[in-house]
Formats: structure tokens, C-alpha cells, sequence
């Protein structure tokens, strides 16, 4: 674990002015963890690492040039994970649910453009959490988000009007 860095860039907002949206960074769950895993060692299960891994290089593949998912919205990976395994720190604290981060190399394969750097978080939630993620985490900021795109398009809507003399 180390502190988080809060980075902006690792949020996957696309269609959206980020600039305006982060004004109030405190919404944001990524914003408010004050520690993220960055390194798993062999404490952790293979097959969890692997869904973390999984998990982003889905995301990056799903957000790709030209995929089915090329809209604008608000995209969270998740890893959700059950059992008795328990996952610690460095300094032995048990964590049931973290925030991961890492920074990956990407390279787009249809088009294999040039290799690019991305930041990525990763929530790894216990399954016994995901309600309380759902309604606490990933509802409260989908409906900040859809405020926004309410009032951006009220906006355009007014403007449209306007021009048409309405």
C-alpha cells in the first residue's frame, strides 16, 4: 500500500469535460482513498491478481478505437471476490476491500498504434461489500454523473431553441 496520488488521468470519463466534472473531487471515490495496493505479492491468490489484471486490460480492449463501447459514460473496473482467503499489507492490516492503481502499457490491437501509458484504479471488493459499494460508491457517482449530462444537455436544448428563435 501506498498513498494515493488521486490521479485524475485513471478515471475512464470519456465524453465528458473532466475539467468541470472533477471540480468537486470529493464525489469521487478514487479521490477520497487515502491508500492504494500497487504491488501484489504471493500473499494474494493467483487468480485474483488475474482478475485485477483482467479486469483493466478488458476495459482498455472494451474502450478501444471503435469498439461496441465507444460512448460517452462513466466505466469502473471491478474485481469481486469471495472465499475465507484474506488479503494483508505490508505492515500485516487486513484489508477486505482496496483500491488498486497501476500504471500500464497499452497498445492498441487492431490498429497497433504506438504503445501508450495509462493509469488505471481497480476496486477489489469482497462479495459480502458489494451492496454497500453499489449504493455507497458506484450509484451515488453514476448519479452525480447523470446530473451533469441533465444539465449539459438542458443546456444544448436551450441553445438549440434559442437559435431557432423558440
Amino acid at each position: 500500500m501506498r498513498p494515493n496520488l488521486c490521479n485524475r488521468s485513471a478515471y475512464f470519463v470519456d465524453g465528458y469535460n473532466t475539467q468541470e466534472l472533477f471540480r468537486e473531487d470529493k464525489k469521487f471515490h478514487y479521490f477520497n482513498t487515502r491508500e492504494v495496493a500497487t504491488n501484489i505479492t504471493q500473499n494474494i491468490k493467483a487468480d485474483l491478481y488475474g482478475a485485477i489484471i483482467q479486469s483493466y486490460k478488458a476495459l482498455f480492449y472494451l474502450r478501444g478505437y471503435s469498439r461496441i463501447l465507444n460512448a460517452k459514460g462513466m466505466f469502473f473496473p471491478v474485481v469481486v471476490y469471495n472465499g475465507p482467503g484474506k488479503i494483508f499489507d505490508q505492515n500485516g492490516n487486513e484489508h477486505k476491500n482496496l483500491l488498486y492503481f497501476r500504471t500500464y502499457e497499452w497498445k492498441e490491437p487492431h490498429t497497433q498504434e504506438k504503445v501508450v501509458s495509462r493509469n488505471i484504479y481497480v476496486d477489489v471488493i469482497h462479495e459480502s461489500n458489494l451492496e454497500n459499494y453499489l449504493g455507497g460508491v458506484f450509484k451515488k457517482e453514476m448519479d452525480f454523473l447523470m446530473a451533469n449530462v441533465i444539465f449539459d444537455r438542458g443546456i444544448a436544448e436551450n441553445k438549440r431553441r434559442s437559435n431557432l428563435g423558440l
